[in-house]
């Protein structure tokens, strides 16, 4: 990966290249590797400021300011851009699923889970992907809001393939049902037994302090 970046530090630096769409294709590139690299926090969030003052709904850099955890720039243009954005027919879900990373990211959990449910339809009637984002993003609104109740329907309703299970997981453990989650935790580290699994029992025995059990 250090190979690409330095490829991409050099196609940057190349102020010849008359194509639009190459320049930002590498742009993207660079910003999401920079974000894999401490040396390049710095770098990565100069240049993906830069992009969103040209571009407020560049994804690519919203995110690199995100995984980067920067709190302290105007996200305020941003989050209203955003919503314009998904209010537009056939909004990209692209866009409608970074606004809610962004309203959590600013501490406005309860719109952000005014969105999810608004545009719940959209994430559960593409990909098991977006199913699972959709999930992931309920849990992290409503945990901090202390009203994961609202999401035990859905929850219960999840079928038992091991992606939808690994969600309960996570549910069960916020909702500090150590129990329920052990026993699919533990039931996962067996079937599919993937390293993921493992991980994810070792890390619930870790936080809960369950070793002696």
């Amino acid at each position: 990966m250090r190979v690409a970046l330095s490829y991409l530090e050099q196609a940057l630096a190349n102020t010849t290249e008359p194509r639009k769409e190459v320049k930002e294709a590498v742009i993207s590139a660079y910003l999401a590797i920079c974000s894999y690299f401490p040396d390049k926090y710095e770098a990565g969030i100069e240049k993906a400021q830069s992009v969103l003052a040209d571009s407020p709904l560049d994804c690519v850099a919203l995110l690199c300011l995100m995984r980067l955890d920067v709190t302290d720039y105007d996200w305020i243009p941003i989050c209203k851009a955003l919503q314009q954005a998904c209010k537009q027919p056939n909004a990209p879900l692209e866009q409608i699923g970074i606004y809610p990373e962004l309203l959590l990211l600013t501490a406005q959990n309860e719109a952000a889970w005014q969105h999810l449910k608004r545009f719940e339809y959209r994430f559960l009637s593409e990909d098991d992907g977006n199913r699972l984002h959709w999930f992931d993003l309920a849990i992290r609104c409503l945990a901090p809001l202390e009203r994961l109740s609202e999401l035990a329907d859905r929850i219960i309703a999840l079928d038992d393939c091991a992606k939808y299970q690994r969600i309960k997981v996570a549910y069960w453990l916020e909702c500090h049902e150590d129990d329920k989650a052990l026993s699919i935790a533990q039931v996962l580290a067996q079937d599919p037994a993937t390293r993921l699994d493992c991980a994810n029992l070792v890390n619930i025995f870790y936080q809960k302090r369950m070793w002696l059990e």
